[in-house]
């Protein structure tokens, strides 16, 4: 029986195998997202006389279309933005609680997942199939729609997601040739979809791993985060599940301020 101890150790260095088959083809996937167009964005009044909120919605003119909320400080700029995705079985976060990312400086742009619940969390546990497929594509699009709206500053871009979320946000990071994308951020993401193109992620990358978390394997995780290619960072949390951890929030907003050219 492998103790927790040694299992966190072979975490530094377990690489997986990489199937370049899977379902994250970079240049079909890439060249999909292309055709992205921002197709309007609508206030929500929530009486904050410092911030902006909104929707908004973009995609490919032909299809049905898909949704951001957004968060937008109303000092003065630039801001960076924060791209955000949510987990399979959490809807994406409230107005008020991405606030605290508009006080650091960024604007926000969160993805509304178009499945949730146990359909997306099937989705995110098979690599290879075209749910998840399809997920990576909205989320492609989402990181474009922050290039094509009118709404934010030009210049740089986090991604940050948790669980799928965090899945959605590695993969922005590996399947687009992106000067702009500053950093990635993730917690507890699948990560059987990426090992065989996380060599492709060169920005900085802050992760987070539960180690009793049973949905997203922990290995895998790290399999990820030991073949990017740029500079990262791990957080082992050997007793959590597959759960928000405060600590992480914490060293979250620390790791953000880096991109902050204002922050105090």
């Amino acid at each position: 029986m492998m103790l927790m101890s040694d299992a966190m150790r072979e975490l530094e260095t377990f690489r997986g195998t990489g199937d370049e088959s899977a379902l994250l083809r970079c240049d079909e996937l890439a060249g999909k997202a292309a055709s992205t167009t921002v197709l309007g964005w609508e206030p929500v009044e929530l009486g904050n006389p410092f911030v902006a909120y909104g929707r908004l919605s973009f995609g490919d003119p032909a299809a049905a279309p898909l949704y951001a909320r957004t968060v937008q400080p109303l000092s003065p700029g630039p801001h960076p933005v924060l791209l955000y995705f949510h987990d399979a079985q959490r809807p994406v976060r409230g107005y008020h609680h991405m606030t605290r990312f508009a006080a650091l400086g960024f604007s926000v742009v969160a993805l509304e997942n178009r499945l949730v619940g146990e359909a997306a969390l099937a989705a995110a546990c098979d690599a290879d199939g075209e749910a998840l497929s399809g997920l990576v594509l909205d989320a492609l699009r989402a990181r474009l729609a922050c290039d094509r709206w009118d709404g934010v500053d030009a210049g740089p871009v986090v991604a940050w997601g948790e669980g799928l979320g965090g899945t959605l946000a590695l993969a922005v990071a590996a399947l687009m040739e992106d000067p702009a994308l500053a950093g990635v951020a993730a917690l507890n993401p699948y990560g059987e979809a990426l090992v065989h193109c996380a060599s492709r992620i060169t920005a900085p990358v802050l992760l987070g791993t539960c180690m009793m978390d049973e949905l997203a394997a922990p290995f895998m995780q790290a399999a990820v985060l030991n073949n990017v290619a740029g500079e990262h960072r791990r957080l082992v949390y050997p007793k959590y599940g597959h759960e928000r951890v405060n600590d992480f929030e914490d060293e979250l907003l620390i790791w953000l301020r880096r991109f902050v050219p204002h922050a105090v």
